[in-house]
This record gives C-alpha cells, structure tokens and sequence, in this order.
C-alpha cells in the first residue's frame, strides 16, 4: 500500500494553475505544488470526521469503536494527503538530474532521475467532458517524453503551457514537439 501511495505521489501530472515555478538558484528550475484553499478544504472534508469519530469512539465505545476502526484509517490517510502534501519537481541540467520529491508536514522523500541527453518535450491536449454535467473543456500538457512523472498541465489556458513549455526548453535545452499544432 506504501509503495502504490509512493508512485501516485511521485508520478502525478502537477497543475501549473496551482503551482509556483521558482529559479532560485540560477543552475536548477523548480516547480512546487501550492497547499491553497481547495486542497485544506478538501482535507477538512475528510479530516473533520475522522476526527469526529475518534472522539466519539474514545467517549462512547460501543459502535463507535468498531466504526472508527474501519473509516478513521482511509480518512485520515486522504485528509493528510490531500490537505498537508506537497509535490515538488526540481530540474538541474549541470548535472544532467531530475528530482521527483514529495513532502508530508516535515517528512520529505526524493527520488532522482537522470535527465535524457537529447530529450524532447511532449505538448498535446486532451479534451475533458466534465462529466456529466457538461461543459468540458481542454487540458493542455506538458510532459518530456520518455520521463515517467515529469508532466504538467493546465485547464483552458494554452498560452500559459506554451510559455511554460518554452521556458523548460531552454533551460534544458530541449526541443518541444507540439502535437495539437496550431488549434
């Protein structure tokens, strides 16, 4: 179970709308997931009645025991990950490495990926149907191609992929294949 957790976390797509891309250091391009409002909202959603019903295992047992026992596990898990994670991608061509990084409160785990020599950076769009409610849109993305966990995409907004994805090219030295053309 750890390790399916690990790849998810590791290998998710990050959501330019809801990242912060920083050159700190001039030799490396980050770019970090933000803890915003959706994400403490949606932990809080899961979080608040796990807690609920801890408390009311510990005063009443009984059922609540029993309840608490099967639900507090996956709901805790989900309001932690939701609320209180951070992904992290971290490019440094000097040394020709990518890392892949994960962040729970203060536990942080890395995995480090050697960078493609010649690579090639992968933009393309997919049409999202929103469901049954309609009103989809397109996701635009972003990725290098032949890198497991290094995409990136937007909702409706091409321009800010486009000068994403021109941005990695040249700090990389990349070329960028863009597979929806001019549409």
């Amino acid at each position: 179970m750890n390790k399916h957790f690990e790849d998810l976390l590791f290998n998710t797509n990050l959501d330019l709308s809801l990242s912060v891309i920083s050159r700190d250091n001039p030799s490396q391009l980050s770019v970090t997931s933000r803890i915003g409002a959706p994400r403490v909202f949606l932990g809080l959603l899961f979080g608040i009645p796990c807690l609920l019903l801890l408390f009311y295992a510990i005063r009443h047992q009984g059922i609540y025991l029993l309840l608490s026992l099967v639900f507090c596990p996956p709901l805790g898990i989900l309001g932690l990950l939701f609320g209180l994670t951070r992904q992290k991608k971290t490019f440094i061509p000097s040394r020709g490495q990518a890392i892949k990084s994960f962040s729970l409160l203060h536990i942080q785990r890395d995995m480090p990926v050697q960078l493609p020599k010649n690579g090639v950076l992968q933009a393309y769009k997919r049409w999202s149907s929103g469901g049954e409610s309609g009103g989809g849109c397109y996701f635009y993305h972003v990725e290098i191609q032949g890198l497991k966990g290094f995409g990136f995409s937007i909702a409706k907004n091409k321009k800010k992929r486009d000068d994403f994805a021109t941005d990695l090219s040249k700090f990389l030295g990349y070329e960028v294949h863009d597979q929806d053309g001019q549409s």
